[in-house]
């Protein structure tokens, strides 16, 4: 009887192939051998797939003895991944400099599906003797995420952004605007469902000194189950029929929906460099909606459009 040492496994996808090593070897003497828990699972991870996107897949085993026949061709679907960037409108938020207190900040989220990612964009204010303070997130789902903890010393003020997959230690003072890995990761609510209220919570631990919470945003990135993704009649507005007039602009741009939107939006105004310079909210129901850019240089600029089940972009110019 021959006796083969496993060597690798070779898949396929629409469009992608791969082999990967297994090194198992079998033993004819070993009891067990012939048994299926002689057998190890194999996990093989795919990068780089397209959103939203059909593929099929099959596997064989390869070693020296030759290739097996391929297994049964089996099927997925990749899931749709909506980011946004809703700034919060619930500021400024006065942190007092009477006893010790809580100041909590808070922002509405309507976009739906299971979180992927979370960031914190901007978050900046005054205060005097930073090391009195602590930065907590909360999502609706309660989960709490320290970002910052009583660092700092006597320093002054914070501008700082946070994100789980960049690396460095904030400075002291963390003014620069610079982002930087939170003291407890963002990934604790990965999985949860971003729609509902999301709380910036401060918790100032002394006296004497004072400040306010002047701004913060959130970058959040969901995965949309395909099976509520257009064309199923949920989106709240027709892509195609979006328009803005006068493009370029000047101080005022007219946003129309070509009919009213049948859920409640958000519209962003963002850089190219992909900086969020102003976000509006537009109530289910509305068709056309005034944006002022008065207060913005002249330049190329993103209108973004997104509800809780659609999202375009169009192209904005400045002119001053």
């Amino acid at each position: 009887r021959r006796w083969c040492r496993r060597g690798k496994g070779s898949g396929s996808t629409t469009g992608n192939t791969g082999s990967w090593p297994h090194p198992r070897q079998l033993d004819p003497d070993l009891p067990g051998a012939d048994d299926a828990a002689a057998h190890q699972l194999l996990a093989v991870q795919v990068l780089d797939l397209d959103e939203l996107t059909d593929y099929w897949w099959r596997v064989r085993g390869s070693n020296e003895c030759g290739n097996s026949a391929w297994s049964e061709t089996r099927h997925f679907t990749t899931a749709n991944i909506l980011c946004s960037v809703p700034p919060s409108v619930d500021v400024p938020q006065l942190i007092d400099d009477g006893p010790p207190n809580i100041v909590t900040s808070l922002l509405p989220i309507i976009q739906d599906g299971e979180i992927e990612d979370v960031n914190v964009i901007g978050l900046s204010g005054t205060h005097t003797w930073i090391e009195d303070l602590e930065f907590i997130l909360i999502s609706p789902s309660g989960t709490e995420v320290r970002l910052i903890s009583f660092a700092c010393g006597d320093d002054d003020n914070f501008n700082i952004s946070f994100d789980d997959e960049v690396t460095g230690t904030p400075p002291c003072p963390y003014d620069d605007g610079n982002t930087y890995p939170p003291v407890e990761a963002l990934s604790a609510f990965d999985g949860e469902i971003a729609t509902g209220t999301w709380i910036m919570r401060i918790q100032d631990n002394a006296g004497s000194d004072g400040g306010s919470l002047d701004e913060w945003s959130l970058q959040i990135c969901t995965k949309v189950d395909s099976t509520v993704m257009p064309p199923n009649g949920l989106e709240e507005f027709d892509a195609s029929r979006l328009a803005l007039f006068p493009n370029p602009a000047y101080q005022n741009v007219q946003l129309d929906l070509g009919a009213p939107a049948s859920g409640d939006l958000q519209v962003e105004l963002i850089s190219l460099e992909g900086r969020l310079m102003k976000a509006w909210m537009i109530p289910s129901g509305t068709r056309i909606m005034d944006l002022e850019v008065a207060e913005f240089t002249s330049g190329m600029y993103q209108i973004r459009v997104a509800g809780a089940h659609a999202q375009t972009t169009r192209k904005l110019v400045l002119l001053d």
